[in-house]
């Protein structure tokens, strides 16, 4: 019998880090419109605030910074991909990137 690993989708989420430059981006002036915008859908609120803080708050120049660095920190994904280069290279890496 083969042997099988399995994984939580969750696992292989890349998580954007809580840690912004604050002199670059304010997440607080946001706020408002996250709220309005949402309601009461905090897993809504959660998906916008870390897309912002990807996007705005200087941290990572490009997607495989964060995904290198989620590789460093999951050990999830250094167990399915092995090392990070097959990780960072993968098919569906690759359409991300190089858009």
């Amino acid at each position: 019998m083969v042997d099988q690993m399995r994984f939580q989708n969750q696992d292989l989420v890349l998580r954007v880090s809580n840690t912004a430059k604050t002199s670059v981006f304010d997440i607080n002036d946001y706020e408002p419109f996250i709220e309005a915008l949402c309601g009461n859908r905090h897993y809504q609120k959660d998906a916008i605030r870390a897309v912002l803080r990807y996007f705005l708050g200087g941290r990572y120049s490009n997607l495989r910074e964060l995904a290198e660095e989620n590789y460093r920190s999951n050990h999830a994904l250094a167990e399915r991909f092995g090392m990070v280069d097959p990780f960072v290279k993968t098919r569906f890496w690759r359409k991300i990137v190089n858009r």
